[in-house]
C-alpha cells in the first residue's frame, strides 16, 4: 500500500522488477527512498552499500540525497527491552518484532537529509565506486548529526 518495491537478491528478475517499479514511481513524480545496505542492522554503523539499484538511479539521472535515521529511547522500557528492539535486524520473525516494537514507549526518531544531492566524482561511473561514495555521504551526514554530549 505504501508503494514498497522489494528486491529478492538471487531470485531471477527481481532486480529488473525493482528497476521497473522505481522507474514507474519516478515517471509519476513520486519521490523514492531506498536503502542500499540491503538489510537491517543494529544501527551502530552503516553497512556497505549494494550498487545495483544505486547505479540504475544514477544512470537514470535521478538526484540522490543522503539521509540518516536515528532512534532514541526517552523512557525506560524495563530490562527486557533495549534500543536494539527498535531495529528489525536479527532473525526475529517480523510479526513478533512488530508486537515487541508496539509495546515500547518513548521511541524518538530523527530523520536527517543532506542539504543537496550527492556530488558523485567522475569515477562514480563505476557502480562500486558510486556505492562507496554514497555510503561516505551517509556516514558524513550521520557523523554531523550526532548529538553533542552534555557535560554535567
Amino acid at each position: 500500500m505504501g508503494g514498497t518495491v522489494y528486491v529478492k537478491r538471487g531470485h531471477g528478475g527481481s532486480a529488473g522488477r525493482a528497476k521497473a517499479g522505481m522507474q514507474a514511481d519516478s515517471d509519476a513524480g513520486i519521490p523514492m527512498v531506498f536503502f542500499p545496505e540491503g538489510t537491517c542492522s543494529l544501527g551502530d554503523t552503516v553497512l556497505p552499500f549494494h550498487s545495483g539499484l544505486l547505479a540504475e538511479a544514477i544512470q537514470a539521472g535521478q538526484p540522490i540525497t543522503a539521509a540518516n535515521i536515528r532512534y532514541r529511547l526517552t523512557q525506560d522500557n524495563g530490562p527486557n527491552f533495549s534500543l536494539a528492539d527498535v531495529c528489525f535486524w536479527d532473525d526475529t520473525p517480523l510479526v513478533k518484532h512488530i508486537f515487541r516494537f508496539l509495546a515500547m514507549r518513548g521511541i524518538e526518531v530523527e530523520v536527517h537529509f543532506a542539504d543537496a544531492p550527492i556530488a558523485f566524482s567522475p569515477n562514480a561511473g563505476h557502480r562500486k565506486i558510486a556505492a562507496e561514495e554514497a555510503r561516505a555521504a551517509v556516514m558524513q551526514l550521520r557523523d554531523a548529526t550526532q548529538p553533542v554530549p552534555v557535560a554535567h
